[in-house]
């Protein structure tokens, strides 16, 4: 058998499907929280194999593990992690299944209090681009949002204003307040890609920016 550290070498230097289901087969009764999760990484920075063969079957297996480790992964882990599983699901080298789909909704509640501005945009677009993040998860996050909104820098708020609307989220009007708040304080720090990716994200959402707020973004739009 081998050390922990070595068979973290182990997963995290696999270059094909077939050798770490070996190992998932083998040794995956001893992966813990932090191997399970390198396992993730190492999944999707293989060339894809559409879900097929052993690429399916170490998605499968994975996810086993995952229910069982989950619990142990931090905020941040927890974050990275969702958003490895959301790239595959959009790949569609796999679907998420119930058991785990649950075990992520009740994570995602769990920690909630844990999360970062920036986690909570890319939490937003991973949960629903698998198709978990239910109603009340949604509003759990904008929760969050709110509450941490004076930590958001000028690329968050873009950030998350974005993948609102990208998945269609209708955005509750205290958050609205908040981040228009947030963002008249950090105006001089928008860069002009953070405006225009603020402005086309509110454009979609039919919200009109109060005027003051407006006039600050036009100018930070012509700054280079």
């Amino acid at each position: 058998s081998f050390g922990r550290a070595e068979l973290m070498t182990l997963i995290d230097q696999c270059t094909d499907a077939a050798g770490l289901l070996r190992l998932v087969e083998k040794h995956g009764q001893s992966f813990d929280a932090d191997h399970v999760f390198v396992a993730w990484g190492t999944v999707r920075e293989m060339p894809s194999a559409a879900g097929r063969g052993d690429e399916g079957l170490v998605l499968q297996r994975l996810q086993v593990l995952t229910r069982g480790k989950i619990g142990e992964w931090d905020a941040q882990l927890f974050t990275i992690g969702v958003n490895l599983m959301a790239e595959l699901h959009l790949t569609k080298r796999m679907e998420v299944d119930d058991e785990l789909a649950g075990e992520l909704q009740a994570g995602a509640k769990a920690k909630l209090g844990d999360f970062k501005p920036q986690d909570v945009s890319i939490l937003i677009l991973g949960l629903s681009r698998m198709g978990i993040l239910d109603a009340g998860l949604v509003a759990a996050m904008q929760g969050r949002a709110r509450e941490t909104a004076g930590d958001f820098e000028a690329q968050e708020i873009a950030q998350l204003m974005s993948a609102l609307a990208i998945m269609g989220i209708r955005l509750e009007p205290d958050l609205l307040a908040a981040m228009q708040g947030r963002a008249r304080e950090t105006a001089s720090d928008f860069e002009a890609q953070e405006v225009a990716q603020l402005m086309s994200t509110l454009a979609m959402m039919s919200i009109r920016l109060a005027p003051d707020l407006l006039a600050a973004m036009q100018a930070r739009a012509t700054v280079t």
